[in-house]
């Protein structure tokens, strides 16, 4: 089973913050320590959050975080190389890779493995 989580590079969340958060309809988290900053009360939507950038350009923006089983991960990494991609970095495995389209645009493959998810569903739960 997998969950999509959004992320949003960006020198300022909370300048950033509140436009995502009407435009989806989102609530804060109550524990943004968590690692998600907003989420859609009726958890139809991906849960969101904001990652600090620099302010030059050209920067990646968006950037998915793929949550999956362990077991998963090295088909997936797989199946996206000989689709065009490239596995950018494994120094954060077993917790995330970075992938990358033939496009520059960027992915992560995540885990629950090596992360402290107190309180936060897990792809197993998910």
């Amino acid at each position: 089973m997998s969950r999509l989580d959004l992320a949003l590079d960006t020198p300022d969340r909370q300048r950033v913050m509140p436009f995502w958060q009407a435009v989806f309809g989102m609530i804060r988290a109550d524990d943004p320590e968590l690692g998600i900053d907003l989420h859609d009360p009726a958890g139809v939507l991906p849960r969101l959050w904001f990652q600090p950038s620099g302010n030059e350009e050209p920067r990646q923006r968006w950037h998915h975080d793929v949550l999956i089983d362990p077991a998963e991960v090295q088909p997936r990494i797989a199946a996206a190389v000989a689709a065009g991609g490239r596995l950018v970095s494994d120094a954060e495995a077993p917790s995330f890779w970075v992938l990358e389209d033939p496009d520059d645009n960027r992915v992560c493959l995540c885990t629950w493995q090596g992360r402290d998810w107190t309180g936060q569903q897990t792809p197993r739960d998910v």
